[in-house]
């Protein structure tokens, strides 16, 4: 799975943004020029439980902390709308009439009249989604929620609601500030690690018991612990991967 295209509309410190994404992104600024808002908004639209969270927005999560039109007192809505590529199987047979196609080197969506493009090895088959932001004034709360942007088999043309189901098959993971640096592969909770067993199956119990043993002993051995050993192997070299200097990842004792 790939993002190629983020599009942003009053969303925290941005009015409107488009951004275009080609391989690996690294994203460079001081403090406060909006590099932690492309996460947040990327983690709206494709992270599974970022829209479980009640409320999913808050006030300041709008451009300006303006969630009402002075004019029209009407809500204002923030939209971040992310085009993906690179489509797993499974993503494809779950959404079969919401695929689109997708030009790389013009970094466009293809018409309904550019049928004879499609053949090209520079289009692809991608997927669209929209989170939509706004203030409810007859709940009195913030709602979120995900929509697929286009769609073939839906008569009425309303849009249609992308579920967690459907959003754990993107794979997308969000790591704020607590899952990484020096206790990214520390056992504690919401660190790097401790996502990274979530999604491999790792017994819950893991975490509880070898915490205490590694407390406890002296010197620190934890037979549980000895389940960490390929996952931390693999981090190495996938870190490796990225990294210009030789490093090594500290293992747990087992």
């Amino acid at each position: 799975m790939r993002i190629r295209r983020l599009k942003i509309q009053h969303f925290r410190g941005i009015d409107s943004a488009e951004f275009y994404f080609d391989g690996h992104t690294l994203l460079i600024g001081g403090n406060n020029v909006g590099k932690s808002t492309v996460c947040e908004a990327l983690d709206l639209v494709l992270g599974p439980d970022r829209l479980g969270k009640f409320p999913p927005v808050e006030e300041f999560d709008f451009y300006n902390a303006q969630y009402i039109s002075p004019d029209t007192e009407e809500p204002i809505a923030a939209r971040i709308e992310v085009t993906l590529t690179d489509l797993s199987r499974q993503v494809e047979l779950s959404c079969p009439g919401h695929i689109e196609l997708w030009h790389c080197k013009e970094q466009r969506l293809l018409d309904q009249g550019e049928a004879d493009l499609s053949a090209s090895p520079e289009v692809v088959r991608c997927l669209r989604l929209e989170t939509v932001a706004r203030y409810d004034k007859d709940e009195d709360e913030f709602d979120a929620k995900t929509y697929f942007c286009h769609a073939t088999n839906n008569p009425d043309d309303s849009p249609q609601q992308v579920y967690k189901t459907t959003k754990r098959l993107f794979g997308f993971l969000y790591l704020r500030a607590l899952r990484t640096g020096s206790r990214a592969l520390s056992l504690e909770r919401g660190s790097l690690l401790d996502r990274i067993l979530q999604m491999q199956g790792v017994k819950s119990g893991l975490w509880e018991s070898s915490i205490r043993r590694l407390r406890e002993l002296d010197p620190p051995i934890a037979d549980d612990a000895a389940e960490l050993t390929p996952i931390l192997e693999n981090i190495e070299q996938r870190l490796a991967e990225y990294m210009g200097i030789p490093m090594k990842v500290i293992g747990v004792p087992g």
